[in-house]
């Protein structure tokens, strides 16, 4: 399992993302198989991620997943 850490623009915090290649069934379908350390912390303060919100069907794309989560 990889994982990389970043700095969230949301929350201004550095946070670990981890990497499965799992499909679940809630997030963006783009970035499903990410996980933050920061989603339920996040979720419970009302911080809406874009990594968890849902858009309807699409593929996995690391590029696009990479640019966001370093955006």
């Amino acid at each position: 399992m990889d994982s990389f850490v970043i700095n969230c623009p949301l929350t201004g915090e550095t946070v670990e993302i981890t990497f499965s290649g799992e499909t679940v069934a809630r997030g963006a379908p783009a970035f499903r198989g990410f996980s933050c350390e920061s989603e339920g912390p996040c979720e419970r303060a009302g911080i809406a991620c874009a990594l968890y919100d849902a858009e309807g069907a699409a593929p996995f794309s690391p590029g696009d997943a990479w640019k966001h989560l370093n955006g």
